[in-house]
């Protein structure tokens, strides 16, 4: 190989080592910069029931990888804002978005395929579909998705595996209070969601089961591309959040922990 062939050579290698070098680094800072960008994010979000004003200019923002605990007297709209980030119910004014997506401004599919994939929901009693066992209530969120439903219990199953779930098929109507927590968390994670919302999750259990259906969310949230949203009365439950706020006339106060 003569010398001019042989630096050819090395400049062609060296130019194939720098660009992918260069790539490895777009593709870092397009990860840091998703880790950054909120997946839930209100700004000046006004929302009343006639002349009855819940929230006034309210502004809330949950990055990847934060936990938030929603805390406050009842009757002060905890369940609303519930569903102004899950898009059934709309604010008179702000911006609501999930992910990215204005939940105002979408379009009746993309806001069903965005509570499908994007967005993962616990609620206090299970709400698990009583004649369909543990495997079928998990799986179904995927069936609806589009999986079929081979795939679909298969991968239940390694939720609830995970998840401490038994896989007998008994119907979810004799599940324990625990069990039938523990399935509800697996049947909102089947779709892997980015935002994990959960409604006084652990409002009917026991200590040692609160924690442990809490450990599990926790744990879940500290995957660094998604976050969770906790509504409790509970102040155990409150202080595992990274972040917690105080909802009292339409206004968070005393944020503790708040993310900027």
């Amino acid at each position: 190989m003569s010398a001019g062939t042989s630096t050819q050579a090395s400049d062609r290698t060296a130019r194939s080592v720098e660009a992918r070098h260069a790539n490895a680094g777009r593709m870092d800072m397009i990860q840091l910069s998703r880790q950054r960008e909120p997946l839930v994010e209100l700004l000046g979000v006004t929302f009343h029931y006639g002349k009855r004003v819940l929230f006034s200019n309210l502004d809330l923002t949950i990055f990847p990888g934060q936990s938030a605990a929603i805390v406050g007297a009842t009757g002060t709209g905890k369940s609303t804002l519930l569903s102004l980030i899950t898009g059934m119910a709309r604010p008179q004014a702000g911006v609501v978005r999930v992910t990215g997506t204005s939940v105002i401004h979408a379009r009746p599919k993309v806001l069903s395929r965005l509570r499908r994939r994007e967005i993962g929901f616990v609620y206090q009693s299970g709400e698990l579909l009583p004649t369909l066992t543990a495997s079928e209530n998990i799986a179904l969120p995927a069936v609806l998705d589009g999986a079929m439903w081979p795939t679909a219990l298969e991968d239940a199953r390694v939720l609830m595996r995970s998840l401490g779930v038994p896989l007998d098929e008994r119907p979810a109507s004799t599940l324990s209070g625990g069990e039938r927590q523990r399935t509800a968390l697996a049947r909102a994670l089947i779709n892997e969601p980015r935002v994990l919302i959960a409604d006084e999750p652990t409002g009917s259990l026991d200590a040692d089961t609160r924690d442990a259906v809490l450990d599990l969310m926790m744990n879940r949230e500290n995957r660094q591309d998604s976050c969770l949203i906790l509504v409790t009365h509970d102040p155990v439950v409150a202080a595992r959040a990274d972040t917690e706020y105080h909802l009292d006339n339409g206004r968070f106060l005393n944020v503790r922990g708040s993310v900027t």
